[in-house]
């Protein structure tokens, strides 16, 4: 109902009487002043309307920046996590490949191994040969040792300084 009766060009007419006549007795001019406000006075209506349409303007400009305000902390937040999936999946993606690589390494290693110790197990079971004895007591005591001595001695072997440097096999996968 206020906004129907509400007209722009008449609240700015009203605003103008009163601003006007607010000067003129601020100036002292109390004849013109008092004209300005009898026609001020005449337009009240306008002007109230006017003011509660600027107020209702207002609140409405208010719940639209705080809408505003909402709806991109939303954005951002979803932005956000977006970022934080996207780094997660490339995070699992690392990992998985890392132990596919991983296992890859290890069944590879344990398949070479069983190449070659299980026929030479079996041949050095089934075959007396001199030395068979020595071989068997060096054996069991290689497999005494702890594995950081043998990692140690390997690395050792496989070094540049050590007899298979010139081979190049330390660090390569």
């Amino acid at each position: 109902s206020q906004q129907a009766s509400y007209d722009p060009h008449k609240f700015m007419i009203a605003r103008s009487h009163y601003t006007k006549a607010m000067q003129l007795l601020a100036d002292k001019k109390l004849g013109e002043g008092e004209a300005e406000l009898l026609e001020g006075v005449k337009t009240f209506p306008q002007l109230a309307e006017g003011f509660v349409e600027l107020g209702n303007l207002s609140m409405r400009r208010k719940e639209y920046r705080e809408g505003l305000e909402r709806y991109l902390k939303a954005r951002d937040a979803l932005s956000t996590l977006q970022g934080i999936k996207r780094q997660q999946e490339a995070e699992r993606q690392r990992i998985a490949q890392e132990l596919h690589d991983e296992v890859g390494q290890s069944l590879t290693a344990v398949l070479i191994a069983a190449v070659i110790a299980l026929p030479a197990g079996a041949w050095l079971a089934l075959v007396r040969f001199r030395g068979h004895g020595v071989l068997i007591a060096v054996l069991n005591a290689l497999m005494g040792l702890p594995p950081v001595v043998v990692g140690l001695t390997v690395y050792l072997l496989l070094s540049r300084a050590g007899p298979l440097g010139s081979w190049g096999l330390l660090f390569t996968p």
